[in-house]
């Protein structure tokens, strides 16, 4: 049962389906605790990574599109974090299956350096 990589599959096809719509979108230094099988109900698992979004039109993302991250894992928190020109705005926290980052969160000129820390954990697979 290997639950985590096929969960960071799931995100990164999500993520890099919209990069192909949008924007140039890379996607690194990706991290899952624990390596190993998970069991349902009492694993504690954790993921994180880095999103970095390059100008492409002018913009670092189209301020109409949204981008969206998605688990199969229950009760899920989400934490992220954007930076801009490598300062850090101050992160969020959700809870859900899911998450989406609004265009006008991601769009700026493309002078600008845009990356974002997302990640999340949670405490029972279904």
């Amino acid at each position: 049962m290997k639950r985590p990589l096929n969960i960071l599959g799931i995100l990164v096809g999500i993520i890099a389906i919209v990069g192909i719509a949008s924007a140039s979108i890379s996607v690194g230094n990706i991290q899952i605790t624990p390596s190993g099988d998970l069991v349902a109900g009492k694993t504690q698992a954790s993921a994180s990574f880095n999103i970095l979004f390059s100008s492409s039109g002018g913009y670092t993302f189209d301020n109409d599109h949204v981008l969206s991250m998605d688990t199969e894992l229950a009760d899920a928190i989400w934490t992220y974090s954007v930076y801009i020109d490598g300062n850090e705005n101050p992160s969020k926290t959700f809870t859900g299956q899911n998450i989406r980052f609004s265009g006008w969160e991601l769009s700026y000129p493309s002078d600008r350096e845009i990356s974002s820390r997302p990640g999340w954990k949670e405490l029972h697979l279904r």
